[in-house]
């Protein structure tokens, strides 16, 4: 047999293997499923995305109010102990015992420990309520 004869029906099965390998333009059943299965899981991931920033954002406003209280409560308390050294440094002799500290003491103690409560407090308030 001649390789001529042979040549149309080679065409043809090389014609119908190329439209094989070509994707079909409209989407059969699985492919439909598979896509509307891909966005249900791309729309519980966002959801589960959104649910995890709500609850951060909770977190930081339960944990805004209670270091706001703390770093409150701890100014009033370093204010109270100054006031107290202070009084008892002025009136030192009109008490049973006597109190007094050399004033190089007093600015060093009233100086250094405002500074590191104040910076605390900045370092801490900057972190809560930053923008």
């Amino acid at each position: 047999m001649d390789i001529q004869n042979w040549k149309p029906l080679i065409d043809a099965v090389h014609a119908q293997l190329k439209a094989l390998e070509k994707p079909s333009d409209i989407p059969d059943a699985k492919t439909t499923e598979e896509e509307k299965d891909l966005e249900h899981q791309k729309a519980e991931v966002e959801l589960e995305h959104q649910r995890t920033l709500i609850t951060g954002l909770r977190n930081d406003i339960k944990q805004r109010f209670t270091y706001a209280n703390r770093i409150f409560a701890l100014i009033v308390g370093w204010l109270f102990a100054l006031v107290v050294l202070v009084l008892l440094q002025g009136f030192g002799g009109a008490f049973c015992y006597e109190f007094n500290l050399d004033n190089d003491v007093l600015i060093t103690f009233i100086g250094g420990t405002t500074v590191n409560v104040l910076g605390l407090f900045g370092i801490v308030v900057a972190y809560l309520f930053k923008k």
